[in-house]
């Protein structure tokens, strides 16, 4: 075994044999982390509370927060400790001393990278000026200037026009009551010689506005131009450096196997950061220093992430869209628990009941744990693949709505494409009302309330949903309690907008509810099912106009 003692640390004292793992626990479990693991993590929150030289101790207000992690291992003389590892970069570091390295060959990385890096930092500092520099803006402010005159000018051009038009409108109309006469008829064609006029020189006087315009506009698009150029040149460059930084990643997993990192994502590319969280890295590291992995838990520290959805402090389940192709790899040939489903295995089985059906539509109310649609992941079943095999006339995409795979409660069906239309119309103008109810992990302060936060997805966390104000989509749940005890808050929830996780990120996030809703593994804590029901739905019959309600008995 290579010498582990740069990273490991050793637990003084050492565990009893009776609080070591046999099996490890799933990283991706939502649960409360081993106990041994929550031990590991405190002594480095410790470490991160005190500083040192390379993490001083005011990280937490200098610095956006950061995802740490530490693995239990056993060393080849039985004893027991822990890797230390943070996801990315610290500061600008990818090496801080008791941290595992990167799993990339750093040596071969600084071999282009620097290089590659300042080029399209460059091209990233042009690209901003072409987009908002002081040229740009030079260039709009005197188009502005030029424009508004010419607009003051516009005013007094299209009121004499507008005016002789009147005019001759009704010098017309009177000549055309003697149209016999012949000073009439001379009248006339000089009537018609002067709106002629008229409308020529506003006509030119246009013309010349907009040439005079069309020099600022040329400019700007000369910019817009390069700018363009310069988007597709850094393009390339980065599309050629990422290929050669995935070439720095080979993996090795503890059966004796070795990969490179694309291959684990094929025969898509792999995602951005991907073998850079903390989890690879120890999982990696304990392989190559011939120490087995016990347990793992993932922390954040520091300031909150933007989108309200990390916290200081809180342990989180490694992220599927990066680590789900990689842990499992690396994880050959260790006692592992399986990667659990979102949701419980055990009401895949379960019949959705259908609490309402007429010719044209289907209502079911869905068991927590059972998917709408079947997605990707053929081993699951799915309200989809049932109601296709329970109406195998019905035509049209079946499911008009979604509910995520641990909501249970009520789904509507349309039996033929037109009436799916229809109810997607429904949706759309916000005629179908819709209230969810749920248990909260804790107290808000008001009763009642209204909250607006714009909502986006998480590109480098899928399916995690963040609260973004500048590109997010709006999104509104109207709430209010229904009942407290112990801690706990039973509330109804009115969603105005269908947005994924909206519920669930509006209950956590602390600008709304600030109490993520119970057994809500990726906004909260893991418990036996998430406390999320949709209980009633209210429209009017796409077809027959009738008022609809159905309610579903909430099961918790």
């Amino acid at each position: 075994m290579s010498n582990p003692g740069q990273y490991f640390y050793r637990f003084d004292p050492q565990p009893d044999a009776s609080e070591i793992p046999q099996v490890m626990p799933s990283p991706f479990s939502g649960a409360t982390p081993h106990a041994l693991a929550v031990r590991a993590a405190e002594e480095l929150k410790t470490r991160l509370e005190a500083g040192s030289d390379t993490l001083p101790h005011d990280f937490t207000q200098k610095h956006r927060g950061k995802m740490f992690g530490v693995l239990v291992v056993e060393a080849s003389d039985g004893h027991i400790g822990y890797l230390s590892a943070f996801s990315g970069l610290l500061g600008d570091q990818w090496l801080v001393e008791d941290f595992v390295p990167p799993v990339f060959d750093l040596p071969a990385l600084n071999a282009f990278w620097p290089a590659e890096r300042a080029e399209i930092y460059r091209l990233n500092r042009e690209i901003t000026e072409l987009t908002d520099g002081e040229q740009r803006r030079a260039i709009l402010a005197r188009r502005a200037q030029v424009e508004e005159q010419w607009n003051r000018d516009a005013k007094d051009i299209d009121a004499r026009y507008h005016a002789r038009k009147q005019h001759h409108r009704t010098v017309r109309a009177q000549l055309e009551r003697i149209p016999d006469a012949p000073e009439a008829q001379q009248a006339l064609a000089q009537l018609a010689s002067d709106s002629w006029d008229n409308y020529s020189e506003r006509r030119r006087f246009h013309k010349r506005k907009r040439q005079a315009l069309a020099r600022y506009d040329d400019e700007l698009a000369a910019l817009d131009a390069k700018r363009h150029a310069l988007k597709a040149e850094r393009a390339r460059r980065s599309a050629a450096a990422q290929t050669k930084i995935l070439a720095c990643y080979r993996l090795e997993n503890f059966q004796g196997e070795a990969c490179m990192l694309d291959e684990l994502f094929e025969p898509h590319p792999p995602s951005g950061g991907a073998g850079d969280c903390a989890a690879p890295k120890l999982l990696i590291h304990a392989c190559r220093l011939g120490l087995r992995p016990l347990a793992l838990a993932e922390f954040w520290w520091g300031r909150g992430s933007s989108g309200g959805g990390r916290h200081h402090g809180a342990f989180y389940p490694a992220c599927r869209s990066k680590c789900e192709p990689i842990l499992p790899w690396i994880l050959k040939g260790v006692a592992v628990d399986p990667i659990p489903l979102f949701g419980t295995a055990e009401t895949r089985s379960d019949e959705p009941l259908t609490v309402y059906e007429d010719e044209y539509l289907a209502i079911v109310n869905k068991p927590a744990g059972m998917l709408s649609m079947p997605g990707r992941n053929t081993r699951l079943d799915s309200v989809h693949a049932r109601l296709a095999q329970r109406y195998p006339k019905a035509t049209g995409p079946l499911l008009v709505h979604r509910l995520d795979m641990d909501t249970s409660g009520l789904l509507i069906m349309a039996k033929t494409l037109d009436v799916y239309r229809a109810m997607q119309q429904l949706f759309t103008e916000r005629q179908i009302e819709k209230e969810y109810h749920a248990y909260l992990d804790g107290e808000p302060l008001d009763d009642e309330g209204i909250i607006t936060l714009p909502l986006r997805p998480d590109p480098d966390d899928r399916p995690r949903q963040v609260v973004d104000r500048l590109t997010g989509r709006p999104a509104l749940t109207r709430w209010r309690v229904v009942s407290r005890h112990d801690g706990k808050t039973r509330v109804a929830l009115f969603p105005e907008t269908g947005r994924t996780h909206q519920l669930r990120v509006h209950a956590a996030h602390t600008e709304g509810l600030g109490c993520p809703i119970i057994g809500d593994i990726l906004y909260g804590r893991a418990a036996t099912r998430m406390l999320l029901h949709a209980r009633t739905l209210r429209f009017n019959h796409p077809v027959t106009s009738v008022p609809i309600t159905v309610t579903a008995d909430v099961p918790f």
